[in-house]
């Protein structure tokens, strides 16, 4: 790694969010001491030694590589899945991220970590929930309650209706 106090966020990852890394390393410094009953918020994360900051800046990017491969994007314009059309935009925290469905419409809105695995399967699920409605068309079980609170629960899409009647 090269010198910590002539730190060069990586421009690949940064693009148009500039001080992301910065961002997400302070947050997650903050949430890890926080693991151990330390106070600690992300703001203190400038007043940590050189190697700390160091490293966890290499989390960091690690960490955004992942996400980014997944399919998460910066505020700069989130391109969309080839295969689902969604798309995760980063809003403006670094944990803070919408999931955008194939129409522009607004499924999820991430403010906490633990909501990531959810957020990263929702494109399976609506194409899982799209299917079973579309195999109980037109028979007595897609009248039951469930299947309509199921069918409720899909995003509503551009053209007024929603995913299950549609």
């Amino acid at each position: 790694m090269t010198d910590a106090r002539a730190y060069d966020p990586p421009a690949d990852l940064e693009g148009a969010d500039n001080g992301l890394v910065e961002a997400v390393a302070a947050k997650i410094w903050a949430n890890r001491a926080q693991l151990f009953n330390k106070r600690a918020t992300p703001h203190e994360f400038g007043r940590q030694s050189l190697a700390v900051r160091a490293s966890w800046r290499k989390t960091a990017e690690e960490t955004l590589r992942y996400l980014f491969a997944l399919g998460f994007t910066g505020p700069g314009g989130p391109p969309r899945d080839p295969e689902t059309g969604w798309c995760y935009a980063w809003n403006w925290e670094c944990n803070n991220w919408e999931i955008i469905d194939s129409t522009g419409g607004a499924v999820a809105l991430v403010v906490n970590d633990q909501d990531v695995p959810l957020l990263i399967a929702a494109p399976r699920m609506e194409a899982a929930i799209t299917a079973l409605l579309a195999a109980v068309k037109h028979t007595p079980a897609a009248e039951a309650p469930e299947v309509l609170a199921l069918a409720a629960a899909l995003p509503v899409t551009a053209q007024g209706g929603d995913n299950a009647t549609e």
